[in-house]
């Protein structure tokens, strides 16, 4: 019975009900979250493994291309991508997967990385 009378068993009490209640808020927040910006992706496939573009979605659009790796990065300087909708959109290279990708692709990612001033991102 001494235990329940300390003040931290007390504040213990009534604290872990509250932080509980707020993790769960925060988790519900978060997955209910939505995101009215428009994003205009583009996706190069030199390979041609993809015989359309993924599915558009209300706020995305993806445009599938096969011209290659320097027409993308014209279309990137040109803003059409990058920097677009008033300085909200930014772009990024994506490769894939490393296991996928050859050793020359991930060279030639990161050199126009460099060259356009983008970020890249890679699944490992």
């Amino acid at each position: 019975m001494s235990r329940i009378t300390k003040k931290a068993f007390i504040i213990g009490t009534l604290l872990t009900p509250l932080l509980i209640g707020g993790f769960i808020f925060l988790q519900v927040k978060t997955m209910t979250y939505k995101d009215d910006n428009f994003k205009n992706i583009a996706v190069l496939d030199e390979s041609g493994i993809l015989k359309q573009a993924p599915t558009n979605q209300k706020n995305i659009h993806f445009t599938l291309t096969s011209e290659g790796l320097e027409s993308v990065k014209k279309q990137v300087i040109a803003k059409k991508y990058n920097g677009a909708c008033k300085g909200r959109m930014n772009t990024m290279l994506f490769p894939g997967h490393v296991d996928t990708c050859t050793p020359e692709l991930l060279q030639e990612t990161r050199k126009a990385a460099r060259e356009i001033g983008v970020r890249v991102q890679i699944h490992a």
